[in-house]
């Protein structure tokens, strides 16, 4: 019992001395733990060493190149939507006038008060006009092949 005894001290005595040699690693072992942000708060990622700044780079400008996109496509979709609702608004259909060759409208301009005579291929405030219904007194406009509107002869009373 006492030759066990010894032996495990020896051997407790060899582990206390060398156990740092055996099983710890040096400090650049570890450094991949503060690269991926493992311990640190997420608010704090900006002090956090990048991997390959290049490829941070890049990923960084692409990302804005789509959010800058995706905020024009936005932004034209807002327009196109007001202009929409504008263009109906902006212009009244006075009349429709036809020859027996020729057809024309008789469009006042909301905010000039400027009234006119319109054929086919005329532009009003962007919009073309494409077609002139005189049956129906209808004027149909056509803004950069986007969308389309309908002017009518408003009912007076």
């Amino acid at each position: 019992m006492r030759h066990i005894c010894r032996y495990l001290f020896l051997i407790c005595l060899i582990l206390q001395f060398n156990a740092p040699a055996l099983f710890c690693k040096p400090y650049s072992f570890y450094g991949i733990i503060e690269q991926k942000n493992v311990f640190k708060p997420l608010w704090e990622a900006g002090s956090v060493k990048q991997v390959n700044t290049e490829d941070a780079e890049k990923n960084k400008l692409e990302e804005q190149r789509k959010i800058e996109v995706e905020r024009r496509k936005v932004e034209e979709q807002r327009l196109i939507e007001t202009k929409k609702r504008e263009l109906p608004q902006n212009f009244i259909l006075s009349g429709v006038v036809f020859d027996g060759t020729n057809t024309s409208a008789l469009i006042t301009d909301q905010k000039s008060g400027i009234g006119g005579s319109y054929k086919v291929g005329d532009e009003l405030d962007g919009a073309k006009i494409f077609k002139i219904d005189e049956n129906a007194q209808i004027v149909y406009l056509d803004y950069e092949g986007k969308f389309q509107v309908m002017l009518k002869i408003k009912a007076t009373r």
